[in-house]
């Protein structure tokens, strides 16, 4: 049995990861199926499985980067003196037409 604690954890960890308690609602709706608009049981199936799909895949996004942040954390604090370089966005000095010809 569920008691009223779990399902407040439940609901404060959902609430940290919006995306999943969408997609969560939208496997809801499919068992509710409250309008018989999922049709016969095949096209539910063919719902459930895409829903099911989109949440692994959700899930795998997060975890990858939960992790990701983790290492950069790691990173950081293992090497303070560190920095970070960006990418020039300059292409370099155009030469006039002057310094061109007198090469």
């Amino acid at each position: 049995m569920t008691t009223r604690a779990q399902i407040e954890i439940l609901y404060e960890r959902l609430k940290k990861h919006p995306h999943l308690k969408n997609r969560f609602d939208q496997i809801l709706n499919i068992v509710e199926d409250e309008n018989d608009a999922m049709g016969d049981a095949h096209q539910v199936e063919e719902k459930a499985i895409e829903e099911l799909r989109k949440l692994g895949n959700q899930v795998m996004r997060d975890w990858a980067k939960k992790k990701s942040d983790e290492k950069k954390i790691d990173f950081e604090t293992d090497n303070q003196t560190a920095t970070y370089h960006e990418k020039k966005s300059s292409g370099g000095i155009r030469h006039s037409e002057k310094s061109k010809r007198q090469k």
